[in-house]
């Protein structure tokens, strides 16, 4: 297991191995399932990183891309705070990385993940106050998201799903709650609601 503590108080976790093997047989062209045995792998991961934090009542987990190729929690917080003007920083809760900018299906820790508080990253209050932003580093209007990110992300939405007693149904994505093509055209978003079932 990999933990990596960078600045912006992110944590960073999620071996790349463990997410290869997670997803495998995840992405477009095969299409089959991520086994019982490796998912519950990587939910035991996830479980012994986020334990430890408290969390206040959520209702959605809404997912997003970043429509850049590059990125990560740093750089997106940077972003937000300078050009965005939020002081809060980083509008998302997670970001899970492609392998330009974090490592390939490594799991960003938000600011706003640690502190409870309330996201910034779809445009409505309901959705920003209950809603947990996961954004995915990538433009998925011009490609698939990379099969570490899938298993990263199936890990990630189930956990949450567990620990927030969140329902499947309330499983988003942010053109679900807005006008916006985000996450883009490409996320395999079937993938994920079959592993979430």
């Amino acid at each position: 297991m990999h933990i990596q503590v960078k600045r912006y108080m992110y944590i960073v976790f999620f071996s790349p191995a463990i997410a290869c093997l997670l997803a495998y047989l995840m992405l477009p062209v095969h299409k089959p399932t991520i086994t019982g045995e490796h998912l519950l792998a990587g939910l035991d991961s996830v479980t012994r990183q986020l334990e430890q934090y408290k969390t206040r009542e959520w209702k959605y987990i809404i997912i997003h891309h970043s429509a850049t190729k590059t990125g990560n929690a740093a750089e997106f917080d940077k972003y937000h705070r300078e050009t965005r003007r939020w002081k809060n920083g980083l509008g998302y809760h997670f970001v899970v990385g492609n392998g330009n900018g974090s490592g390939n299906g490594y799991i960003e820790i938000g600011d706003r993940w640690l502190q409870q508080q309330s996201g910034a990253h779809v445009g409505i209050n309901n959705y920003n106050r209950y809603g947990i932003g996961i954004c995915m580093v990538g433009n998925f209007n011009e490609h698939y998201p990379s099969r570490a990110q899938m298993a990263s992300m199936v890990v990630l939405v189930q956990y949450l799903q567990k620990q927030c007693n969140i329902s499947t149904e309330n499983i988003l994505l942010h053109k679900d709650c807005k006008t916006t093509d985000c996450p883009g055209k490409n996320f395999p978003f079937g993938h994920l609601f079959v592993q979430s079932l």
